[in-house]
C-alpha cells in the first residue's frame, strides 16, 4: 500500500468530522471551474440563439405586414390602371362616357387611395391627388383627361413597384444576415456542446474508468489508490472514500496474514506437542503391554509357588532334623517374598479406565481430522464420515488415541501418496462402527491370518504396540477390532464397541 493510501486511511476521523462541520456541499460546489464555465457558456449560447430565433421570427413578421399592405395597395393601383384604361377605350371607341357607373366608381376608388398615407413612394399621394381632379373634371376632351391620369397612375404604380422591390430587397437581406447569425450561434453550442463532452470525459469518465479497473484489482486482492489530486471536485469525495477502503482493506489484509502466520505457528506448536503426547502416549503403551505381559507372567508363576509353598510348608511339619527346618524356613521366606513381589506387580498392572462422556462423532472426526492432517504427508488426504446426529458415551481420549494410532499407520502404509484415509462412523444395533481405510497396499496375509499380537509389525521401526493398543481400547468397552483388505484395494480396521446414547 502507498504512503498516500495509508495517510488518507489514518486521516478518516479527521475528515469526516470536518464534513460533519462544514456542512453538506452543494452541486456548484463540487463542479469545478472548467465544468461550470463550460455550462454556463452553454446556456448563455442556448438562450441566446433562442432570443435570436425569436427577435428573427418577431421582425419578419413585422416586415411582412407592410409587404401584404403594399402588396394590396399596388394590386388596388394595378385595379385602378385597369378601369382607367377602361374608360379611355370607350371614350375612344364613342367620344364620350358611356358608362357613368364605371366612371363612378373609378372616382371611388381613387379617392379612397388618395386618402392612404403608407405607401412607398413619397410622390405617389400627390399623384393620385392629380388624378382625382383629373377624373372629376374631365373637360370637353374626356379622353385627353383620361390618357393624362393613365399615364399619372402607371408612373405612381411603377414608383410603388419599385420600392416594393426595394422592401423586398432589404428584407431578403436582414433574412441572410439574421440566418447567418443564427447559424453562426448554433455552431457555436455545437462547439461549446463537444468542447464540454471531451471536458465530461477527462474528467469524470476516464477517472471513472481508472476507479473501475481499480476496483476489478481488489477481487484480486491487489490494493491500489487512486490519485485524487487534478480530478473534478465532484469526484474527489468518491475517490478519498476509495482510498480510505482501499487503506483499511490492505491493512486488514495483512492483520490476516498475521493473524495466519499466527495460526499457523500455533498450530506446529500443538502439532509438535501432539506427536511429543503420541510418543510419550507410545512409550506408557509399549510399558503398559510389557506391564500386561509381566502380570500374566506374575499370574502363572504364582501358581506354580503357592504348590511350593504348600510342599514346604508340609515338608517342615514333617521333619525333625534342626538344620532341615532351619533351611526349610529360609526357602519359605524366599518363596513368600516372591510371592508379595508378584503381588505388588499385579497390582501395579490394574488401570483405571477413562470416564465416559458425551461425544459428538461428527465434530470429534472434524477435530481430529483437523489436527491429524499436520501429522500425515501433504500427499495423502483424510475424509471424515459421519452420521448426523450421532452420540454415544465414550472415553473421548481413548477413542482419540485409538483414531491417531489407525490413521499414523494407514499414513504409513501409504507412503508419501498420493492416497487417500476414509474415517466413517456409524451406528446400528446399539453398536458404533468406527472404521479406518486407506488406498495403501492393505494387510499382508499372515497378519490377517495370525491376528494382533504384542510387538508383532511388519514395518521397519515399529513398535508392534499400536493394533495391540487399539485393540485394548476396544475390550475395555466390550467390543472387538476387525482388520479386512476390501477388494477395492487398500486396508481397513473396523472397531465395533457398545454406544450407549447420552439419554440411556
Amino acid at each position: 500500500m502507498s504512503e498516500d493510501t495509508g495517510r488518507l486511511a489514518g486521516d478518516h476521523p479527521a475528515d469526516s468530522g470536518n464534513e460533519t462541520r462544514s456542512g453538506p456541499r452543494t452541486l456548484g460546489s463540487l463542479l469545478d471551474w472548467p465544468v461550470r464555465a463550460g455550462a454556463v457558456l452553454l446556456a448563455l449560447a442556448l438562450v441566446g440563439a433562442i432570443v435570436l430565433l425569436a427577435t428573427s421570427a418577431w421582425r419578419n413578421q413585422a416586415r411582412l405586414k407592410p409587404i401584404l399592405v403594399h402588396h394590396a395597395h399596388v394590386s388596388q393601383l394595378q385595379r385602378a390602371t385597369g378601369q382607367v384604361q377602361g374608360l379611355l377605350t370607350q371614350t375612344l371607341r364613342h367620344g364620350r362616357v358611356t358608362d357613368g357607373a364605371a366612371l363612378d366608381r373609378v372616382r371611388t376608388l381613387i379617392d379612397r387611395l388618395a386618402t392612404r398615407s403608407n405607401y412607398l413612394a413619397p410622390a405617389t399621394r400627390r399623384r393620385l391627388a392629380g388624378v382625382r381632379k383629373l377624373l372629376a373634371y374631365p373637360g370637353p376632351d374626356p379622353a385627353h383627361s383620361f390618357s393624362q391620369a393613365l399615364a399619372v397612375l402607371r408612373q405612381a404604380m411603377q414608383a410603388e413597384s419599385g420600392a416594393y422591390e426595394d422592401l423586398l430587397a432589404e428584407v431578403d437581406a436582414n433574412s441572410r444576415v439574421e440566418l447567418g447569425a443564427a447559424t453562426a450561434l448554433v455552431a457555436g453550442v455545437l462547439v461549446l456542446l463537444a468542447l464540454l463532452v471531451l471536458l465530461f470525459r477527462r474528467r469524470i469518465l476516464l477517472p471513472l474508468r481508472d476507479l473501475n479497473r481499480l476496483i476489478g484489482c481488489i477481487a484480486r486482492q491487489e490494493y491500489r489508490s487512486i490519485p485524487s489530486s487534478g480530478t473534478t471536485p465532484l469526484l474527489e469525495p468518491l475517490f478519498a472514500n476509495f482510498n480510505r477502503m482501499v487503506g483499511r482493506l490492505s491493512a486488514l489484509e495483512r492483520e490476516h496474514e498475521e493473524r495466519r502466520q499466527s495460526l499457523e505457528g500455533e498450530v506446529r506448536a500443538v502439532t509438535e506437542r501432539l506427536l511429543q503426547q503420541q510418543q510419550a502416549l507410545a512409550r506408557a503403551e509399549r510399558l503398559a503391554a510389557v506391564g500386561e505381559l509381566s502380570a500374566g507372567l506374575a499370574h502363572e508363576l504364582r501358581n506354580p509357588l503357592s504348590g511350593l509353598q504348600v510342599a514346604v510348608t508340609n515338608l517342615r511339619k514333617e521333619t525333625t532334623d534342626p538344620g532341615h527346618i532351619e533351611r526349610l524356613d529360609l526357602i519359605n521366606g524366599e518363596l513368600n517374598r516372591l510371592v508379595r513381589l508378584l503381588n505388588d506387580l499385579l497390582e501395579g498392572a490394574r488401570h483405571s479406565p477413562e470416564a465416559a462422556r458425551e461425544v459428538d462423532l461428527a465434530d470429534t472426526l472434524a477435530e481430529f481430522v483437523a489436527l491429524a492432517r499436520y501429522q500425515v504427508p501433504e500427499g495423502v488426504t483424510l475424509v471424515p464420515e459421519a452420521e448426523a446426529d450421532l452420540r454415544c458415551r465414550l472415553p473421548e481420549n481413548g477413542l482419540h488415541h485409538a483414531l491417531l494410532n489407525l490413521t499414523l499407520n494407514s499414513a504409513q502404509a501409504i507412503g508419501e501418496g498420493p492416497g487417500e484415509i476414509r474415517l466413517s462412523a456409524g451406528a446400528s444395533g446399539g453398536r458404533l462402527r468406527l472404521t479406518v481405510c486407506d488406498s495403501g497396499p492393505g494387510f499382508p496375509e499372515r497378519l490377517l491370518a495370525q491376528g494382533i499380537q504384542h510387538f508383532a509389525t511388519q514395518r521397519e521401526g515399529g513398535t508392534g504396540l499400536g493394533l495391540a493398543m487399539v485393540r485394548r481400547f476396544a475390550r475395555d468397552l466390550g467390543g472387538e477390532v476387525h482388520l479386512f483388505n476390501p477388494d477395492t484395494g487398500g486396508g481397513c480396521v473396523t472397531l465395533s464397541v457398545p454406544c450407549r446414547r447420552p439419554d440411556d
